[in-house]
């Protein structure tokens, strides 16, 4: 059963062969590319190594007309253009490297939506449902997931506040959440001031 091979994967067998020219000076840096593949994949070859990674890849890949669609890193690309798959790769490789040092990826825009109708209609004032401190952590969630995309977009994500941190952080409360349920909240998780622009819900570093 041949292994899935990632985009993060095969940038780890390039820092290895990188590393090797100490110990393998003799060898160019496509043999040592090779040689790092066998070792750690246990595959023929880097080729080998790549061409299982673009199918891994392309599982995720839905094309409609000329638009490549990816469902784990949410680009749109053309994939005739060279620079569109660059644009791709760099985001896909981004989302991988997230993955695993968090250990998880924030909820996609589809999933972000379906979960923010579900918090605003328990929180209305309207609602037959009583307003719930989960459902108002559902929405913030929902913040929290689109701040953290941004971050990974522009790869400043090792910076971006956990969602504890980010609720205490958040100041977009007033419109959306009723004030008992706020009160709650500020007494669990406290309040960090400054770190998000009142009224707005994405973070940004601090330079």
């Amino acid at each position: 059963m041949s292994i899935n091979i990632s985009l993060f994967t095969l940038d780890k067998i390039k820092h290895e062969a990188k590393t090797l020219k100490h110990q393998l000076p003799h060898l160019s840096y496509m043999q040592r590319l090779d040689l790092a593949s066998k070792e750690t994949l246990k595959v023929r070859n880097y080729h080998e190594a790549k061409v299982r990674c673009k199918k891994h890849i392309d599982s995720y890949i839905t094309i409609n007309g000329s638009v490549s669609e990816c469902s784990y890193c949410g680009l749109s690309f053309v994939e005739s253009q060279k620079d569109d798959l660059k644009v791709h790769e760099s985001r896909h490789l981004e989302y991988e490297k997230a993955e695993v040092t968090l250990g998880f990826l924030p909820a996609t825009y589809k999933v972000r939506e379906n979960n923010k109708k579900t918090a605003y209609d328990t929180l209305s004032p309207y609602s037959k449902t009583p307003a719930t401190i989960e459902m108002a952590l559902l929405l913030i969630r929902t913040h929290f997931d689109r701040s953290l995309t941004e971050a990974i977009i522009h790869k400043y994500w090792r910076k971006h506040p956990t969602f504890e941190e980010y609720v205490a952080m958040s100041d977009d409360y007033k419109n959306m959440i009723p004030e008992p349920i706020t009160t709650m909240i500020r007494t669990k998780y406290g309040r960090i001031a400054g770190q998000i622009e009142s009224g707005k819900s994405y973070w940004y570093p601090q330079d």
